[in-house]
């Protein structure tokens, strides 16, 4: 499954490969960044699948509400102007690093079906504790809101 790390891509395309300049430079972006999401949920979807990890029924569920999502989502981004997009995305960019630099929880299991699994990984392999996952966590924050900070003052021309 996916890591998160597709958050940094919009702004990596637009600032760091260059993108900015090209016309709809955001919806580009964006667009790409959401295509290679897909590509990877579809390809995890499968792998998943065919370990049996995934119900067939619920998974039909989740993407019939995936696909009205994105559909409308779709729609809603190609009629907002690419700055607006740019200032929603950074400060939702800044807002999710906060909130993955603060949070002092660790992340939960999905079901009780994998207590068991999450429990023997945890036994295996000792390597798995909550302070290397916490400094990660709060180092993939800050870089969150370092990058979002830099795009909201770029997006608004202050820099």
């Amino acid at each position: 499954m996916g890591g998160g790390g597709s958050i940094l891509a919009v702004p990596l395309l637009l600032y760091f490969v260059g993108l900015e300049n090209s016309p709809d430079a955001a919806h580009v972006a964006i667009g790409t960044t959401a295509l290679a999401v897909g590509v990877n949920a579809y390809v995890n979807s499968y792998i998943h699948l065919r370990k049996r990890n995934v119900s067939p029924c619920i998974g039909l569920v989740f993407a019939g509400v995936g696909l009205f999502g994105s559909l409308t989502g779709a729609y809603l981004g190609r009629i907002t102007p690419g700055r607006s997009l740019l200032t929603y995305f950074a400060i939702a960019m800044i807002t999710l690093g906060v909130y993955m630099a603060a949070r002092r929880e660790s992340p939960r299991a999905g079901t009780i079906h994998e207590v068991d699994r999450v429990v023997k990984a945890f036994e295996e392999c000792r390597v798995i504790t909550n302070a290397p996952r916490d400094k990660v966590r709060v180092i993939y924050g800050l870089i969150t809101v370092s990058v979002g900070v830099y795009m909201l003052v770029k997006v608004q021309g202050l820099m």
